[in-house]
């Protein structure tokens, strides 16, 4: 049983926003735990994300670093995914399972501390699920797959790998070493290639795989259980090639399509999720830059005015509310996710605070709203001519 840790003050008044709603007290235990699981899994995508832009020694970051080695990234994300729930999980009134995880960072692997140049001595990471997705995941019958997934399920599914070896006559101990490097090329093909295959019209294994990332290990260790179909050089005798064949069936297992099952339509995948809370946030911090503006000061005028007039002041609430956290996500039957964000008052510049009018609120909020559509850039006006002196 994973260790429960006390959240800090900060932490505990930010997951205030998550109390159970009238429509979570209704909610089943035991559907709380599925939906809780979810939820989790998200919150595990979040820290992963944190972990990963930590900068690292001498240059770059953790997450770049741990991309070049797979070792160290399965130690990180074996710490991150031990990772104890300290707050929740809690049902908002829109039925969206909420979490929030702890890392202590000293339970991560001790050879990946030391290339951190700098370390926190805890991470937070929240995560949201939708409890209906998580449901209908949950109560799928054994069995049950779409067109798509039978598709691949009854057939084989092959991989080629190759490497390169020198000379007519190979020494057996040079043979054996172009032969691993051969099935290391076919085993990341072949995990590329299923990681392509579709459990329905829109979603992928690898998009699914990123929603369910308690499913990546059992479904790896099937791969590497593919079978070995042929091997040998080839006529030039400059190349070692082998091919993988691996029963497309026999991943369903580890997927557990018996108990996981893709969410309905209006539901988000985790890629349509990642877009649309990214256009929530801006639009959310847009908003809340436009409240902080229409504060009044005590003159009667906008701080929008004063902001204007002094574009410093201007730059370090822009700063100041590029820093706000998410504070809470909420995804709507119609694929809508809403961002709430909020600036304590006080935090202001303390030139804005001395002209504030009595009676303002302790904090200015604002809600945003995304859809998972790409944003179109906007274009720059062309830059104007010289005039032709010749006219």
């Amino acid at each position: 049983m994973k260790r429960m840790m006390a959240a800090t003050p900060a932490l505990a008044a930010l997951a205030s926003l998550f109390l159970s709603s009238p429509a979570g007290a209704q909610v089943a235990p035991e559907d709380l735990a599925v939906g809780a699981a979810a939820a989790r899994s998200d919150a595990f995508l979040r820290l992963l994300e944190n972990f990963g832009q930590l900068p690292a020694r001498p240059r770059g970051t953790l997450g770049e670093l741990l991309a070049r080695s797979p070792k160290l990234l399965a130690k990180a994300e074996k710490a991150l995914w031990a990772a104890p729930v300290v707050r929740g999980p809690t049902v908002d009134n829109t039925g969206v399972v909420h979490v929030t995880v702890e890392l202590t960072t000293r339970d991560v692997a001790y050879d990946i501390r030391t290339k951190a140049r700098t370390l926190p001595r805890s991470m937070y990471a929240d995560g949201v699920a939708k409890l209906s997705a998580a449901l209908d995941a949950a109560r799928a019958q054994v069995g049950t797959v779409s067109n798509q997934t039978k598709e691949w399920a009854e057939a084989d599914l092959e991989a080629d790998g190759q490497a390169s070896i020198a000379g007519a006559n190979v020494p057996e101990p040079e043979k054996e070493k172009a032969k691993r490097a051969a099935m290391a090329d076919a085993y990341a093909a072949l995990f590329a290639k299923t990681q392509a295959l579709k459990l329905d019209e829109v979603v992928t294994i690898e998009a699914f795989l990123r929603q369910h990332p308690e499913l990546h290990p059992p479904f790896s260790a099937t791969i590497i259980r593919a079978r070995l179909a042929s091997e040998g050089v080839d006529r030039r005798r400059t190349t070692y090639q082998v091919k993988l064949v691996l029963p497309g069936k026999t991943l369903l297992e580890p997927l557990r399509l018996g108990k996981f099952r893709l969410a309905r339509p209006e539901v988000l995948t985790p890629d349509q999720v990642e877009l649309a809370r990214g256009n929530a946030y801006r639009a959310a911090r847009s908003e809340l830059l436009q409240n902080i503006g229409s504060l009044r000061s005590a003159s009667g005028k906008p701080l929008a005015a004063v902001l204007k007039a002094q574009p410093d002041l201007g730059t370090q609430v822009v700063a100041l509310c590029n820093r706000m956290p998410m504070q809470q996500v909420q995804i709507t039957e119609q694929g809508l996710v809403k961002v709430h964000l909020a600036v304590p008052t006080r935090l202001l510049p303390e030139q804005l605070l001395g002209l504030l009018m009595p009676g303002t609120p302790e904090q200015i909020t604002a809600v945003g709203g995304g859809l998972p559509k790409k944003m179109k850039e906007r274009r720059r006006p062309p830059a104007p001519k010289p005039d032709d002196p010749g006219q």
